[in-house]
């Protein structure tokens, strides 16, 4: 499948309507709670910083920001935004590692071939759309991607 199907097909795959619960800055956030107390206020600023914004239209900058919460977002919430992050991998197949773009492509990888069973639960919540629409990056990847083609295939 050429990078337009496959970016027409993960739109139609992932609701951008139905607002999940946890921004993806929230998330972000979510991954500092091991070191320090995260204030109410401080949570409800995040949300506003992105809580409207739908997954279709987060820029690629609010992607490098928000980066490390794509480990930390819950069931509903990582199915939510997982559409933007494989928008962003297809659109960045050839990333060198050592770029900016390449260290989110190398996240993203490992989030969506990662089997801990964190993870796995939240793999299992996506749908066969949603799940065929991770198959075609991860097709993408291996035949196009000299960083990720190994995990990508062996996904």
């Amino acid at each position: 499948m050429e990078n337009s199907g496959l970016l027409q097909q993960i739109e139609k795959a992932f609701p951008s309507l139905l607002m999940p619960e946890m921004s993806l800055r929230q998330a972000v956030l979510a991954d500092q709670t091991l070191t320090r107390c995260i204030l109410g206020e401080e949570w409800a600023t995040e949300r506003r910083k992105d809580g409207i914004t739908p997954w279709t239209i987060l820029s690629d900058e609010a992607l490098f920001e928000c980066s490390d919460g794509l480990a930390h977002l819950d069931e509903e919430s990582f199915v939510y935004y997982l559409g933007a992050f494989l928008c962003f991998a297809a659109n960045h197949v050839g990333a060198q590692i050592l770029d900016r773009e390449g260290e989110l492509l190398c996240n993203i990888v490992t989030t969506i071939t990662s089997r801990s069973n964190y993870n796995l639960v939240r793999l299992k919540a996506l749908n066969d759309s949603q799940i065929s629409c991770v198959i075609g990056v991860l097709n993408l990847l291996s035949k196009n991607s000299e960083t990720h083609s190994a995990d990508s295939l062996k996904a």
